[in-house]
């Protein structure tokens, strides 16, 4: 099994958040909101098994917003989700974020 990391940044506002690989809900969020003060909304740990590939979608149903990525340990186990716009954008880093 791999372990990721999800930090869901900037750009939340009471929203609802889910987490999905390969059809299994992995997390889910209600009321879920960015505190500007640190630029983090939450955090979520999800297990994956180790055949792959695995896709995580991050899903904003309230909104009807969506993005995907293909998870890959090699490239880095946190997962940054930001807000652009009215766009999720996702980036997989190999160090873990820091915040205030």
């Amino acid at each position: 099994m791999q372990k990721f990391s999800v930090y869901l940044e900037d750009g939340f506002d009471h929203d609802h958040v889910t987490l999905i690989v390969d059809d299994q809900l992995l997390g889910e969020q209600f009321d879920l909101s960015t505190r500007y003060q640190i630029g983090l909304a939450g955090q979520v740990d999800i297990t994956v098994p180790d055949a792959g590939p695995n896709v995580l979608r991050v899903g904003l149903p309230d909104r009807g917003l969506a993005a995907e990525v293909t998870l890959d340990a090699a490239s880095g186990r946190y997962i940054r989700v930001n807000l652009a716009g009215n766009e999720p954008v996702i980036d997989v880093d190999q160090d873990p974020p820091r915040y205030a």
